[in-house]
């Protein structure tokens, strides 16, 4: 039975359960603390209790563990809980103040976050999500005997898409938008926030943690709704022939930005820049980011400010090396053991987790035209790649070290190489990922293609 939403009214917060003949429900409105994932797990277990369907106990404790715990994350405000249990199974509903509806990630299978929809996918009967007038609410089923799934999308009379956005906006114009750098930006953002949260809960001295990080990821997700995903590929030719430019940029963006979420981008920034503090002093592990998505995220933000305040729109120009020069000051990391590298017969560059470059043959300072590996020592890979495919090779190695997404490793690719007078020389690409003292190093072989 499709029983009423729960609404995000005022209601008392005791616990009330009303049979309805073969039916019993029971509700509760949860405060935004994090107790509340357990509490809530707590009354589907109490509600299952007696009945015939306790095998359904940890399935459904799971489901609504996971979509509470969003609502708490992603939304800071109370959550109203209602669980229906009838002949079929059990019917849980979670209504939550924010108008952001959930959204589906393919962040691969050892991202820290982005599950929750393939969990409702897999493993309940039917689920689905509603906006409501004040925010939305997210239900699931979970029966006896599995029917076949049934995505939201087979009811879109459950699915509103943009409800509750009806307030007065700000309307942001973003200039040449850099999709690939964009999308993975933002799973970066989304992992660490989510990090940084669970670090900040018990410190006194940060009020509020969870209403920050809700602002935070409430910027996040006005930026998602209007930045659109970046061309995609599974096949390494699929990823060469659709993540060059001009494909992953996008020349306009309108981003209407409602009036009460322009000052949550502040906190967005904010948050990031303490997180980041945060895994710099090894309160957490934070997963490894190019400069450049961070130069974006400040970019983003810094629009949405200056244009509130009447300035015109400014483009994103990311700042890729174009010129190699004399070695960085600091002395450049170095492969352990590089000689196998260095003194390689054939082209061979190293790198390290941060794309910079630990050790080079040389063969390879002939090929790209450098007459000494103190000229790319140092330096990040960026200085031998293309232009059009620097977006996609700073979001595919971000992305590699936080999901382990791997499309170019371990396979012979053809690409253009970058030489330093400018131009371009075809290489055959072939790149390993080896392990050396705990550290992660990325060796590329390059074999010219006549």
């Amino acid at each position: 039975m499709d029983g009423p939403a729960p609404g995000l009214s005022e209601a008392s917060e005791p616990i009330m359960t009303t049979p309805l003949g073969d039916e019993s429900r029971v509700s509760r409105r949860l405060p935004p603390d994090p107790s509340s994932a357990g509490e809530a797990r707590r009354l589907v277990r109490q509600a299952l209790h007696g009945s015939n369907h306790e095998t359904l106990v940890d399935t459904a404790q799971l489901l609504t563990s996971e979509v509470v715990t969003n609502a708490l994350v992603y939304a800071a405000t109370p959550v109203e809980l209602s669980v229906w249990v009838d002949a079929r199974g059990i019917r849980v509903e979670v209504g939550d103040g924010s108008p952001h509806l959930p959204h589906r990630c393919s962040y691969g299978p050892t991202a820290q976050t982005g599950r929750g929809l393939a969990l409702l996918e897999l493993q309940a009967t039917e689920w689905g999500v509603r906006a409501e007038a004040r925010g939305k609410v997210v239900w699931f089923r979970v029966d006896l005997t599995p029917r076949a799934f049934q995505a939201a999308e087979a009811e879109p009379h459950e699915l509103i898409v943009g409800g509750g956005r009806g307030k007065q906006s700000l309307d942001v114009v973003l200039l040449e938008v850099p999709l690939a750098m964009f999308a993975v930006w933002r799973q970066h953002a989304e992992t660490v926030l989510r990090e940084y949260l669970l670090a900040t809960l018990e410190d006194e001295a940060i009020d509020d943690p969870l209403e920050h990080h809700a602002a935070a990821t409430d910027a996040i997700a006005v930026l998602a709704g209007a930045i659109p995903d970046p061309p995609s590929g599974e096949s390494p030719a699929d990823v060469l022939a659709r993540v060059s430019e001009p494909l992953v940029t996008a020349e306009r963006i309108q981003l209407p930005v409602p009036v009460p979420a322009v000052p949550h981008f502040r906190t967005l920034g904010t948050a990031l820049d303490a997180a980041n503090d945060l895994a710099d002093a090894g309160r957490f592990l934070g997963p490894p980011i190019q400069p450049e998505l961070g130069q974006l995220r400040r970019w983003l933000c810094e629009q949405v400010d200056s244009q509130g305040r009447g300035a015109p729109p400014a483009p994103w120009a990311g700042s890729y090396p174009t010129y190699v020069g004399p070695a960085p000051a600091q002395a450049p990391v170095r492969l352990p053991h590089d000689d196998a590298v260095s003194r390689s017969r054939v082209a061979m560059i190293a790198a390290d987790e941060h794309s910079q470059i630990a050790a080079i043959s040389e063969p390879a300072l002939m090929l790209l035209g450098y007459d000494s590996e103190q000229q790319l020592l140092g330096h990040r890979l960026l200085a031998v790649i293309p232009h059009r495919y620097r977006q996609a090779h700073l979001a595919g190695f971000t992305q590699h070290l936080l999901t382990g997404r791997q499309p170019l490793l371990d396979t012979t690719v053809e690409v253009p190489a970058l030489r330093r007078d400018g131009t371009e020389v075809p290489v055959a690409l072939h790149i390993e990922r080896q392990h050396h003292d705990g550290e992660t190093w990325f060796v590329a072989i390059l074999r010219p293609v006549s």
